[in-house]
């Protein structure tokens, strides 16, 4: 009843201005924002959820599972009002590869609006594909990931906890991080100005998340020399020359020899400021392009083999039941679902 009462007080403070306040509307909210809530550091309040260590791990994937799990029943339910028919006709049949003419038509469609589903990235995509028909091919090839040692989750661990422990410490800290960073990117123009990029935020079977953006930048600053390459992506060797300057001189490296092959690029800027591995390329052909864009909406990887006698094969297509099928979920994926923050996103809009 405290809780309900705490959140009762908000929403009044908040809405004082309406007419009523406690009208049920304002007291009304999804099983993600309750968890959201659940999930949360109070000051001064003992959380046991977040003293669970490997049990909270498991709490939190149970919890979001459970999340879903209802998105997809609902889903499941409500075929004729998501207007399923419209992908029941012969061109979804044929683009699944469907031969059956008995099985045309039979289809339990998992909808554009499911965040993640296959159409979802299959819009996505295409709405990435049409940035680039309009602004160009993307010019730079950006990869952060996670670092779990960052000051920011550390400082915040509870006595005996390691970073694995808490992962919502983990996604809640990148996410500030992403957002320094695109904003880094974007607004403050340090590699450049951007015209349009997009982004999309993965989880590794460790769990960590990592991000790819993809930058198309404003005819001014594309990239057309290797002297422009040198300037967004250091790489030196102790003698401080250029990779391309010699690829033959040897240097010795901690009791090895070394040469200028063995160098990765990095930018020495965004490697000091966010402390995590950030992986910058240049995108120097034209035919990179499908790949890169296909590559950040690939979604989960996923193997799925079925064996079914021939005269005895389920006609039905369910896409719902294929997605669930094969799929894994960490729990820094679930707690950053339920958190509510973005998995994606392109400017301009399409």
């Amino acid at each position: 009843m405290a809780e309900v009462e705490a959140y009762r007080a908000t929403h009044r403070k908040r809405d004082q201005n309406d007419d009523e306040p406690d009208s049920p509307s304002h007291l009304c909210v999804s099983v993600r924002e309750y968890y959201c809530y659940k999930f949360q550091m109070h000051p001064g309040v003992f959380n046991p959820v977040l003293h669970g260590k490997r049990l909270f791990q498991q709490f939190a994937v149970d919890t979001y599972i459970k999340i879903e799990s209802s998105r997809l029943d609902y889903i499941r339910n409500n075929q004729e009002r998501l207007r399923a028919d419209l992908y029941q006709g012969l061109v979804d049949s044929l683009h699944a590869g469907e031969g059956r003419a008995n099985a045309v038509g039979k289809r339990t469609v998992l909808s554009t609006s499911f965040i993640g589903g296959p159409r979802d990235m299959r819009r996505r995509y295409m709405d990435a594909m049409a940035l680039v028909r309009k602004f160009g091919k993307p010019d730079i090839f950006l990869t952060m990931t996670c670092n779990p040692n960052w000051d920011e989750i550390k400082n915040e661990l509870l006595h005996g906890q390691a970073p694995q422990d808490r992962p919502d410490l983990v996604v809640r800290v990148f996410h500030a991080k992403l957002e320094e960073l695109k904003k880094r990117l974007i607004k403050q123009d340090i590699l450049g100005k951007v015209q349009a990029y997009v982004y999309v935020v993965e989880f590794q079977k460790q769990g960590l998340p990592h991000a790819h953006f993809l930058l198309i930048m404003q005819r001014k600053y594309k990239l057309t020399c290797p002297e422009q390459y040198d300037l967004l992506i250091l790489a030196e060797i102790p003698d401080k020359k250029k990779r391309r300057e010699d690829v033959r001189k040897k240097e010795p490296v901690r009791g090895a020899v070394l040469d200028s092959r063995w160098v990765v690029p990095y930018n020495p800027y965004l490697l000091r400021l966010f402390n995590c591995h950030i992986n910058v390329e240049a995108c120097g052909s034209i035919k990179a392009v499908k790949y890169l864009f296909k590559y950040i909406y690939k979604g989960h990887d996923r193997a799925s083999v079925v064996v079914t006698e021939g005269n005895k094969a389920d006609g039905d297509v369910d896409e719902i039941k294929q997605y669930r099928d094969a799929r894994w979920v960490t729990p820094p994926e679930a707690l950053w679902r339920i958190y509510g923050f973005e998995l994606s996103q392109n400017s301009p809009s399409v």
